[in-house]
């Protein structure tokens, strides 16, 4: 819909993965490092705080339908930034956060029976 553009990504494995961003845009960059790891894993946001831009990482240990979402607050999903399944490996996200004000964000990793949430902090 014309409020809820969609697009779709693909790491150079080949697994679609997809992004929304509704009122606000949300801006991020998926990158595929290669390697495999033994564990699912969702690590702090570097740098944090920050000041518009991210990076996160996550590792995925088998392919998997994966989740990952940006909530502010107050639990308001601000984007879900993957929603498919993605091949085993370490993922990097840069998320561009120009449009978004300073303040506490969360963000959520669900893959299988993996649940991993972080803090970030904004700061203009």
């Amino acid at each position: 819909s014309r409020n809820n553009p969609t697009r779709t990504i693909t790491n150079p494995k080949g697994s679609p993965g997809r992004y929304s961003h509704a009122d606000i845009p949300l801006f991020a960059n998926f990158k595929f490092l290669n390697e495999i790891p033994n564990k699912f894993a969702l690590y702090q946001n570097y740098p944090n705080p920050f000041n518009s831009s991210t990076n996160i990482e996550f590792d995925i240990p088998v392919e998997s339908n994966v989740k990952f979402e940006v909530f502010d607050v107050k639990g308001k999903k601000i984007a879900e930034l993957i929603n498919g399944k993605l091949k085993a490996g370490r993922y990097s996200v840069i998320v561009n956060f120009n449009d978004l004000p300073s303040g506490v964000y969360f963000y959520r990793l669900i893959a299988n029976d993996f649940v991993g949430v972080k803090k970030m902090v904004l700061v203009k």
